[in-house]
C-alpha cells in the first residue's frame, strides 16, 4: 500500500491528508453497513481482514484515479467514498471523463480539521 502512495504522491503534506482521508473514508463506510437495513448484525468492531479489503479497494481506485487517470488529488479524494460504496455493493465504478470537476457540496465532504472547526464553533454559547 505505502508504494502506491509513495510513488504517486511526493509532497509528505499530501501523504498525510490522504491517510488522514483513508481512515475517515473506511469508519464513515462502516458506519454506513451499520446504518443500512440489517446492517445492525454486522461484527462490531470490523475485522482485520475487512479493514484490509476496504484499504486494497481503496489503494486500488486511488491508483486509477490520480495514477492512471490523472485525476488531480482533490477530484480523487472526492470520488473515493463513492467508489468504496460502489464496490462494496458490487456496483460498477464508472470513472468520469469530464475535464471540470465540482466537487459535491455537504458536510462529508469536509475535511476532519474543518468539521471540528464547525463542531467546536457550534459547542460556543453566544
Amino acid at each position: 500500500m505505502k508504494g502506491v502512495f509513495a510513488k504517486l504522491l511526493t509532497n509528505p503534506m499530501d501523504l498525510q491528508r490522504v491517510a488522514v482521508h483513508i481512515e475517515d473514508t473506511l469508519w464513515r463506510s462502516f458506519a454506513e453497513d451499520r446504518a443500512e437495513p440489517g446492517g445492525a448484525g454486522l461484527p462490531w468492531p470490523p475485522t482485520e481482514r475487512e479493514i484490509e479489503r476496504r484499504v486494497e479497494i481503496y489503494t486500488h481506485w486511488f491508483a486509477v484515479f490520480h495514477g492512471d487517470m490523472k485525476y488531480s488529488l482533490m477530484k480523487t479524494l472526492d470520488l473515493l467514498p463513492i467508489a468504496l460504496r460502489r464496490a462494496l455493493r458490487g456496483q460498477p465504478i464508472e470513472p468520469t471523463t469530464r475535464p471540470v470537476w465540482v466537487a459535491p457540496a455537504g458536510p462529508e465532504y469536509l475535511t476532519v480539521e474543518e468539521r471540528e472547526r464547525i463542531r467546536a464553533l457550534r459547542e460556543v454559547k453566544p
